[in-house]
């Protein structure tokens, strides 16, 4: 069988490989803890399936389902004697949908992954055993494919071996190496990027790449350094559809095809010969990077770096905005709803309320953060919590106060890392009004100055000392307004500065007399002689009973409640019922002047939120 992929690697398009498999079973239904390489023998059209389908999606190579199907992981399944078998079915399966294409060559790679134990001297497995396991299955694949696709591996050392043996067993076929890399730009073993390419140099693989580990973003970022170091004019690159989430039963992954689209416009620019996709990545997915690459190509400059230093500059693309953040763009009418973490660790009746709430139309969950000073669960936890298992999106409320400057963006870096990307910078409320008023209630950092931290430093990519972050956050900002403030111009003063701090939206304070909003906005435009800056998403509660607003307008700051509202809440048999329709009055009569309603449903009445949101939606 003649082969050209060597030949094809000098053309200047580059060759767009597959996406995920593995991702592609577990969405047929196939359970996580499966043995997805025995399917090549078990449902091999199922298996033929996928690799048509990302044929059909434009795919230039696809990988043999064998990535795991070596003796040492298939004998935690008791296939340990199928390695034969399962092998020659994953190259028969590949072949024969690679051979049908009639448009185009589609190259065949035969994956081969680690052994799944680690090498001496850090662990029990000896090289020599090592290079048995690899040398059984290249041996299975070699003669069948046109190249040999060595991915995945976190220690480099391993990774050389199994070179080295697929070179010594079948010298002619070509070879492509591909590490995955921590966060930091290290392997498993602590070894950095620089030093792991001055080593490939030395062996000269085929082609030399990462895959797997993290998403695009970083990918490019380390395809970008490699560029730089030289020494390795054919460079791929594979990343994960982002971090992924278990939800369900799937593991599931935010970066939308459209992303995938910018990335490999991005990598083409950066000199990547071949372009694919790992984990959470689909036909979908490689379809917009077929797209992509087939119009005009970007041109990304490298940048020449010193061996054994690391580069800081990650190359950009345009991260799409949370769900939050794309519909207060359009112009949406949004719905949020807080809802505070309990003081214990079952927030079973929390999810199930936020289920309720999704289903009656709202868009996101504000989580606060110990409101009046009360011990509760950390925030961050049940907004990771309520996104994982619900598939909300969340606003993490976050305040300056009890907090040093240090532990502040390492809360905050922990919060982008969970996908917690809607803030709500405040000050929050004094120590002293809750039950631990001895805890510390000072702060290192204002509301404003916290803003400008995220939006002009941490989400350009360093920290408040300047020391660069790796990649860029992608935060999206909200700040307090209080729209019946006594002095109006201080309050319009004090937004602006937030505004120019970064905040992307207001949370005001509760309202319940519509003019006061419309005479802050006008005021605000007269005053200034400007539009109004940022989105609004004004609070709303829905008074409970006459009681409950007394205590709002007598003892809550900031809230006042017209005469009329007293009169209608006194005057009914059914305040909740009341409430509710005085709630959605004011909703259809500030739409268009707000953004949005932050919903404060009484006494945690979820229900109550979700009936208000289900009338005016």
């Amino acid at each position: 069988m003649p082969n050209d992929f060597r030949a094809r690697l000098t053309d200047p398009t580059p060759i767009l490989a597959d996406g995920a498999m593995g991702t592609m079973i577990n969405r047929s239904g196939t359970a996580l803890d499966a043995c997805y390489e025995h399917l090549n023998v078990k449902q091999p059209a199922l298996i033929l399936d996928i690799h048509r389908e990302y044929i059909n999606a434009g795919v230039e190579m696809i990988e043999t389902n064998t990535f795991a199907a070596n003796r040492l992981k298939l004998a935690h399944f008791g296939q340990a004697e199928q390695v034969e078998v399962i092998n020659r079915a994953g190259l028969q399966l590949a072949r024969q949908a690679a051979d049908a294409s009639a448009d185009r060559t589609v190259y065949v790679a035969g994956s081969i992954g680690p052994t799944g134990e680690r090498l001496t001297p850090y662990g029990k497995l000896s090289k020599t055993e090592a290079a048995s396991v690899f040398e059984e299955q290249a041996a299975l694949l070699a003669n069948g494919v046109d190249v040999i696709l060595l991915e995945s591996f976190d220690d480099h050392h391993e990774l050389l071996l199994a070179i080295e043996t697929v070179r010594g067993l079948a010298p002619d076929v070509p070879i492509m190496a591909q590490m995955r890399f921590s966060q930091d730009n290290r392997t498993s073993l602590g070894y950095q990027l620089a030093q792991v390419v001055t080593l490939m140099d030395e062996v000269q693989v085929d082609v030399f790449g990462v895959n797997c580990g993290g998403g695009p973003s970083h990918a490019l970022g380390l395809v970008k350094q490699i560029q730089g170091l030289g020494g390795h004019k054919h460079v791929s690159v594979m990343p994960n559809a982002g971090y992924p989430e278990l939800v369900h039963g799937r593991v599931m992954y935010p970066a939308t095809p459209d992303y995938f689209g910018q990335f490999a416009d991005t990598a083409r620019g950066l000199g990547a010969v071949v372009i694919g996709g790992c984990c959470g990545s689909t036909p979908a997915h490689i379809q917009q990077m077929r797209d992509a690459l087939a119009a005009l190509p970007v041109t990304v400059p490298n940048v020449a770096i010193e061996a054994g230093k690391e580069q800081d500059a990650t190359p950009m693309i345009v991260f799409p905005g949370t769900p939050l953040e794309q519909k207060l763009k359009r112009g949406e009418f949004v719905f949020t709803v807080e809802m505070a973490p309990k003081r214990g660790t079952n927030v079973r009746d929390l999810v199930t309320a936020a289920e309720m709430l999704l289903d009656a139309g709202a868009d996101a969950i504000d989580v606060a953060d110990n409101p009046t000073g009360k011990m509760k669960m950390s925030p961050w936890a049940l907004a990771h919590i309520l996104q994982l298992e619900v598939q909300i999106d969340t606003i993490l409320h976050f305040p300056t106060r009890g907090r040093n400057l240090l532990r502040i963006q390492s809360d905050l870096l922990a919060s982008h890392a969970l996908a917690l990307k809607n803030l709500f910078i405040t000050m929050g409320d004094p120590t002293h009004s809750g039950e631990y008023p001895e805890a510390w209630n000072d702060f290192d950092i204002t509301p404003s100055g916290l803003m400008k931290l995220v939006k002009h430093q941490m989400n350009e990519g360093s920290d408040k000392a300047g020391n660069r972050l790796g990649e860029p956050t992608t935060f999206f900002v909200g700040c307090a307004l209080n729209m019946a403030a006594p002095n109006a111009e201080k309050e319009i003063k004090l937004l602006d500065k937030k505004v120019a701090a970064g905040a992307d939206f207001a949370l005001a304070q509760v309202a319940f007399d519509p003019g006061v909003v419309v005479n802050f906005k006008q005021h605000y435009e007269q005053y200034t002689g400007r539009a109004f800056p940022i989105p609004i998403v004004l609070g709303v509660i829905p008074l409970y009973s006459y009681k409950n607003a007394m205590y709002l307008h007598n003892e809550v700051y900031g809230i006042d409640i017209p005469g009329l509202v007293f009169d209608r809440i006194k005057g009914t048999d059914d305040a909740p019922r009341e409430g509710i329709a005085i709630a959605a009055e004011l909703v259809e009569a500030l739409r268009g002047v707000v953004d949005g309603a932050y919903i404060i449903p009484p006494f945690s009445r979820y229900d109550i939120a979700a009936e208000l949101i289900s009338r005016v939606r």
